[in-house]
């Protein structure tokens, strides 16, 4: 139902358009290591000790679409 809320009431009404706590132009701060890492960490950003590291999308937006299907499969609508 929440995914309902980002449609325009009307046809050819405006988009809705959300506050974020995210600037508009903001860096991508995470950067993965090599090796193992999980890739949610650079969609949605990661909590390291005392500081939040940003991801591509604004924080607490990232929407995980069947989480107990296919572990290692990442999708983005």
């Amino acid at each position: 139902m929440n995914w309902l809320s980002y449609v325009p009431e009307k046809k050819n009404a405006p988009v809705p358009i959300y506050p974020s706590v995210d600037d508009w132009e903001r860096d991508v701060e995470y950067t993965p290591p090599k090796g193992v890492y999980d890739v949610r960490w650079l969609l949605e950003g990661k909590q390291e000790d005392d500081m939040f590291l940003r991801g591509f999308f604004d924080r607490g937006s990232f929407q995980e679409s069947l989480s107990g299907w296919a572990k290692t499969v990442v999708c983005m609508l």
